[in-house]
């Protein structure tokens, strides 16, 4: 899945839905300047690489506000614990039903395709000819503590790699060893 041309193979599909399902996406369309194609080709994307996958250990969906009020009666080191914890567990097994070979690139497909795009966590953005990646979110500190301890584990538990997190409020800057 990972490095997927996106262009190559496409294929023509007709689907059937409601008349109003059309207006919505014709409104929508417009209001992005983008196309019906479009949209329904990345809500199709989505369920490919991610939603397909939630069924069995399913998802809540919370707005930043809402999620931002459990955040206030935590701990940073409470976040970091449980952000470590799931770090351990969850990774390497998405990978694993995803069909992918847990390595580098796949772990790297995992920040940005599966944290950050679809999950919502963080923007990435990647300087990986520098080693590096820095993410950006809108959550506060508390959350950066979690998402420092879950990329710590999961690199360590799934490569067996120690990264460098460095927490600059709402941003952080992930550090790799050489390749």
């Amino acid at each position: 899945m990972a490095g997927r041309d996106d262009t190559e193979n496409m294929i023509t599909r007709t689907f059937r839905f409601p008349e109003y399902f059309d207006e919505i996406l014709k409104e929508k369309a417009e209001e992005q300047n983008s196309s019906i194609n479009h949209i329904v080709s990345e809500l199709i994307r989505r369920y490919v690489e991610f939603m397909r996958f939630a069924q069995d250990d399913p998802i809540i969906s919370l707005s930043y506000t809402s999620f931002g009020e459990i955040l206030e009666d935590l701990s940073e080191e409470q976040m970091y614990s449980a952000g470590y914890r799931a770090g351990e567990r969850k990774p390497k097994s998405a990978l694993l039903i995803r069909g992918m070979v847990p390595d580098f690139e796949s772990v790297e497909y995992m920040l940005n395709v599966v944290l950050s795009e679809h999950n919502g966590w963080f923007k990435y953005t990647s300087y990986m000819d520098q080693n590096y990646v820095y993410l950006t979110h809108m959550l506060g500190e508390k959350w950066s503590s979690y998402l420092e301890g879950y990329i710590k584990s999961m690199f360590k538990t799934t490569l067996d790699i120690e990264v460098e997190v460095e927490k600059l409020g709402e941003s952080l800057i992930v550090r790799f060893p050489e390749r």
